[in-house]
């Protein structure tokens, strides 16, 4: 499997690390904040200007080799990242069908398309390196060209999959996302790119776009990829979740910090909710419990979509007597959610 840029992978896995359980079918929105975002009106940011993205709006030196410039009749661009420690972009936050999209750009317009990309992820035992792969086409969605100087809706019916990232001691499995990619096919038109506020907005470019390249879907092939960092497709959309999928996708709760201080008998764990708000319990145990029940700490939480939660979980005597034997254990802190019948199984450090 093919390597991401780091800080790319690095943001994949800030973004889709963790797994929850099943629940029943929902409706969420992904994607730009188009409300927030301008259209982008910038000369010179059309497929055909190649590279246009370092030196017109970034001023950053291109992640990869320089598109060729037999390759620039068309593009398809995606994007995601982090910001305030939510994620945002064109990943689909859980398996169902994208139902409709909505695309912003600016006063020239053109043909466009609505494709589904999908990355994978395997766990290589290290969390700084995990393997990531480039984007390869899963499925053509509808042509359009959308209004100029205006918000376009295009409906779409197009399945997606979020799947859990492995846990990190799985080296064997490969998880796959999907995203959305908004696909530019005529050579002049600007592309519907804006300038980034995320933390670690990165986005994926393949140039030519996958029709001009006569790529089929799905394919087995990589896209020629052109990644960089700091801009955002204009692009939202709407998903309806499959009955029993994951709410939220992967990113419903994870671990913003990886170690827990302990203090006064205390495990201060910080979790994170991801796309929606999100209460419930976490018990830490042991990270392979040998068919025994050992409980090491339990309690509560609740939190807001996109915040740190501070959870502090008094810890019981066989865990207060695991950190006197040394000055740091891992255990396995199962969280469950509130409305959500399976748990959310994570890794996490003791440290006194």
């Amino acid at each position: 499997m093919s390597r991401l840029p780091f800080a790319v992978a690095v943001t994949t896995v800030a973004m889709f690390a963790a797994a929850t359980g099943p629940a029943t079918a929902a409706t969420m929105t992904f994607g730009a904040d188009l409300a927030q975002v301008p259209a982008n009106n910038t000369p010179g940011t059309a497929c055909k200007d190649g590279t246009w993205w370092n030196a017109v709006l970034l001023g950053l030196p291109l992640l990869g080799n320089t598109v060729p410039a037999d390759a620039q009749g068309s593009c398809q661009f995606s994007s995601g990242g982090v910001n305030a420690g939510g994620s945002f972009g064109l990943a689909a936050p859980a398996t169902g069908t994208v139902t409709a999209a909505r695309v912003k750009v600016g006063n020239t317009t053109g043909p466009m398309r609505i494709n589904v990309i999908r990355t994978l992820f395997q766990q290589t035992g290290d969390a700084a390196n995990p393997s990531s792969s480039t984007p390869f086409l899963q499925a053509y969605g509808p042509t359009f060209t959308p209004q100029a100087n205006a918000v376009t809706t295009v409906p779409l019916n197009l399945p997606v999959r979020a799947q859990a990232a492995p846990d990190i001691n799985d080296t064997g499995s490969v998880a796959g996302t999907d995203w959305l990619a908004l696909e530019v096919l005529a050579p002049d038109v600007p592309v519907p790119l804006a300038l980034s506020s995320g933390a670690a907005a990165f986005f994926f470019a393949a140039f030519p776009g996958p029709t001009a390249g006569g790529v089929a879907a799905p394919s087995p092939n990589p896209l020629p990829n052109y990644g960089q960092l700091g801009l955002q497709v204009t692009m939202s959309a709407d998903l309806t979740t499959t009955a029993n999928a994951t709410p939220g996708g992967r990113a419903t709760v994870d671990l913003a910090r990886t170690t827990a201080s302990v203090v006064g008998g205390r495990a201060l764990l910080d979790l994170l909710c991801k796309v929606r708000d999100c209460a419930g319990s976490v018990t830490l145990g042991p990270v392979s419990s040998g068919g025994k029940t050992t409980t090491y700490g339990r309690a509560t939480f609740s939190g807001k979509a996109g915040k740190q939660v501070r959870v502090r979980v008094k810890l019981t005597t066989k865990g207060r007597t695991l950190l006197r034997r040394k000055r740091k254990a891992k255990v396995r802190a199962v969280v469950v959610l509130d409305g959500v019948a399976a748990t959310t199984k994570l890794t996490v450090t003791l440290k006194r």
